[in-house]
């Protein structure tokens, strides 16, 4: 199926249409058991007004094999826009998130020895500034479309 969008786009020289790639998307969901898309950050989308369309289209399709996960700190519109379309969203606390991430951080820093040679100081900046940027992280909504 993608092959054969690729080709009708001239073998990648044109880009496919929105519609024809739904299309493609809804011929796939069709020769899969469950078909899982993940969107992640979806606060740093430049179309992020295109992308919650796309999203509430998809939603309305209704085919329970397919799934969707989206990410993204919490922007009001965005928790707008997915709350009206799945009440049952997922929200991760920051604190949750934030202790996983410096767990991570912890196992890079100061259990590799190549970073041992910065000293406690610059780690320990290191994992702030990591710490700091990782703030307001959750997952916005996750369903199956039924």
């Amino acid at each position: 199926m993608l092959t054969k969008l690729y080709r009708s786009c001239h073998n990648g020289g044109s880009q496919p249409s929105v519609e024809s790639l739904q299309a493609t998307l809804l011929l796939i969901l069709e020769a899969f058991d469950d078909v899982y898309i993940v969107l992640d950050a979806l606060d740093e989308c430049a179309e992020r007004k295109d992308v919650l369309k796309w999203i509430k289209q998809t939603t309305s399709w209704r085919k329970s094999k397919l799934h969707l996960l989206a990410t993204s700190r919490p922007e009001e519109d965005i928790a707008k826009h997915l709350r009206l379309l799945d009440p049952d969203h997922v929200y991760i606390k920051q604190d949750l998130v934030g202790r996983d991430v410096e767990r991570y951080i912890n196992s890079i820093l100061y259990d590799e020895d190549s970073f041992e040679q910065w000293g406690d100081e610059i780690n320990a900046d290191i994992k702030n500034t990591v710490l700091k940027s990782a703030e307001g992280m959750y997952v916005l909504f996750q369903c199956a479309i039924r």
